[in-house]
């Protein structure tokens, strides 16, 4: 018995046939094939496939001047931080301080946890319901009457009630008016958010 398939016998008519399929099947291949390498030195230029490394992967010099930054930037934003803190207990201090226990010193070693992401350090690592997203809180404030939104933000904090005052504001500037009556997501509920609203118009 031979190694082979009887499926793999044919006639000299079949092989005519086959051979015919296969010369169409391997010209459409090279046509879609220029068409791509057309496409794509469009894109990416001639001399490039569009699969290269970021240049900071391919260069580790690159890559380490970008983690210096970073150490660099989180560094003077704590110091920063820091040294507001500081200003703010020192008027408190002069205007009488308050009861309790002294506030502590504010620290300037950056927290190890604290993060930045390197291909936009803008952008922040924010909470969403199935986890997390690297991005930003967008704010938007509308018209309840002609269901247009009226004023827009992007911020990098977590929470929204900080916005909460800014948004209101900036409707009001845009409409032209104050109003009574505000809806708002329970997000910005909170002491900012209800210090927004103090008074009973906005």
């Amino acid at each position: 018995k031979a190694n082979a398939s009887r499926d793999q016998t044919i006639s000299y008519g079949e092989a005519c046939e086959e051979e015919g399929r296969l010369r169409a099947h391997i010209k459409r291949y090279f046509e879609l094939s220029e068409e791509t390498d057309a496409r794509e030195d469009k894109l990416y230029g001639s001399d490039k496939s569009g699969y290269e490394l970021p240049e900071e992967y391919r260069d580790p010099q690159t890559r380490l001047k970008k983690i210096l930054e970073l150490r660099e930037a989180l560094e003077r934003e704590t110091k920063e931080a820091a040294e507001k803190k500081r200003a703010e207990n020192e008027a408190l201090k002069a205007k009488g301080g308050r009861r309790g226990r002294p506030r502590k010193e504010p620290e300037e070693k950056v927290n190890p946890q604290k993060r930045r992401n390197m291909t936009d350090a803008e952008s922040r690592l924010l909470p969403v319901k199935d986890g997390f997203v690297q991005g930003y809180n967008c704010q938007a404030a509308g018209d309840e009457k002609a269901q247009i939104i009226v004023a827009a933000d992007v911020a990098q904090g977590i929470t929204d009630a900080p916005f909460a005052k800014p948004r209101i504001s900036q409707r009001a500037s845009k409409l032209g008016r104050a109003q009574n009556n505000v809806t708002m997501d329970e997000g910005y509920v909170g002491e900012e958010g209800r210090g927004a609203l103090a008074g009973g118009r906005c």
